[in-house]
């Protein structure tokens, strides 16, 4: 019964939305309630060609990262292979992990489904990518179905708003007074700081990091995401049996090489050419002493303990465990919760010069109406790629806030601030870079 008034509460909020904009953020993030999901993203199709318009969680994404082209790729490959057939069904085709997996043609390491937003009468209009660890069920598949179908009826009514603005605004545009117009110029040269919205996130100031000591499997990782692990405690293991059968040969030899001087020492004394053996073989037990020495160390070193205490901060135990690693590949990092800072990134066409004196805004995705202020440390001189793909500055601060409960790894939005300026160049900033950016002038 809950999932129930769930999707009515979600269809009302579809219908309701007033803008495009208001009606994606509700897809992408009120969908939730209904089915969880790791990130949404909200398309828009034009024919057989669509476009990603608003991912979840208030983050940007840039269409031309092989993330963005991969999904949209993948989205008109499947999408539209059933043809007319689906168009006024608004369907919703499942994909599990191992179904992303065996597509070459795509790189994502999670489970998907594909929302349809389609009518019998307008065909496809846009749809809505879901992704998440888990795969999806088919109960969960029929409550996006009909979820979907809603959304498409909302999307159309949008567009058409969106396509006559004078029946939007009631046929009163176009006799708008003088004495408004006057008014909405003057409130282009309303002095304003330059502002930008970025996605943010606490992150641990100065962690370990805990690699992998050599080739080899990694067998077990033997804490948990989040638990507090001491000095010298073993967090991980790598697999020992090459390591143990080569140190049990090498002690055999060393062993067998042994009893062979004893043998020598006492024939030297009686025979003087046996020392020509003798210091053969002294030379050979140096060099299988070492080896054994190396061997006992490696034994050592496939226990992975932590060299400091503090929290152990990874994802998935079992994305780690059982799998073949390379020297210095990263397993986790163990970090002090209490030492924390803020890391913002700024996408590189969303960029302005930024006062560093000035205080920064974050609104964590977990009390989005508290805002926390935090004071901005260093500033990336270069923009470099993240994750996602997204080309971005990278920002530290320090939170004001201390002794506050703000998790390592909890998320939001932080809003920084730049010169003063006008309110009309703070509106068409980023349209006129972006005309320079196509016409070249």
């Amino acid at each position: 019964m809950e999932k129930l008034f769930t999707l009515l509460a979600l269809q009302r909020q579809g219908q309701e939305a007033a803008t495009l904009e208001t009606f994606a953020h509700i897809i992408t993030n009120e969908t939730l309630k209904l089915v969880s999901y790791k990130q949404a993203i909200f398309w828009q199709a034009d024919g057989r060609n669509i476009s990603l318009h608003t991912v979840s969680g208030n983050a940007a994404i840039d269409p031309k990262s092989p993330y963005a082209l991969q999904v949209k790729s993948f989205i008109e490959r499947h999408a539209f292979k059933t043809g007319d057939a689906i168009q006024g069904a608004s369907p919703v085709l499942l994909y599990s992990r191992r179904d992303l997996a065996d597509d070459k043609k795509i790189e994502i390491n999670s489970a998907a489904a594909l929302m349809i937003f389609s009518t019998a009468e307008d065909g496809i209009v846009g749809g809505l990518w879901l992704e998440r660890e888990t795969d999806f069920e088919k109960p969960e598949q029929q409550l996006l179905k009909e979820l979907g179908l809603s959304y498409a009826y909302a999307l159309i009514t949008l567009q058409l708003r969106r396509g006559n603005p004078f029946r939007r605004l009631g046929g009163i545009n176009h006799n708008l007074p003088l004495y408004g117009l006057a008014a909405m110029l003057a409130c282009l040269f309303i002095p304003v700081r330059l502002s930008i919205i970025a996605p943010a996130e606490i992150v641990a100031l100065n962690p370990v990091i805990i690699s992998v000591p050599f080739d080899g499997m990694l067998t077990a990782i033997t804490v948990q995401p989040g638990d507090a692990v001491k000095p010298e405690q073993a967090i991980a293991e790598m697999d020992k049996i090459i390591l143990k059968a080569r140190l049990d040969t090498v002690n055999q030899e060393l062993s067998v090489a042994k009893t062979g001087l004893s043998r020598l020492h006492r024939e030297s004394l009686s025979s003087p050419e046996k020392k020509i053996e003798l210091k053969k073989l002294e030379a050979e037990i140096a060099a299988q002493t070492i080896e054994r020495d190396y061997a006992s160390q490696m034994m050592e070193r496939s226990i992975i303990r932590s060299p400091v205490e503090g929290l152990a901060i990874f994802a998935d135990k079992h994305s780690l465990q059982g799998k073949p690693a390379r020297m210095g590949e990263k397993i986790m990092m163990v970090a002090d919760p209490a030492q924390s800072e803020l890391l913002i990134r700024v996408p590189a066409d969303a960029m302005v010069p930024i006062h560093q004196q000035q205080p920064v805004k974050f609104f964590l995705n977990t009390a989005p109406l508290k805002s926390h202020r935090a004071q901005i440390r260093s500033i990336g001189y270069q923009a470099s790629p993240d994750p996602d793909g997204l080309l971005s500055y990278k920002i530290h601060a320090t939170l004001d806030e201390t002794g506050s409960n703000n998790r390592i790894g909890w998320k939001g939005t932080a809003k920084l601030y730049g010169d003063r300026t006008i309110l009309g160049y703070a509106l068409l900033r980023r349209p006129l870079a972006n005309l320079r950016a196509i016409t070249g002038i």
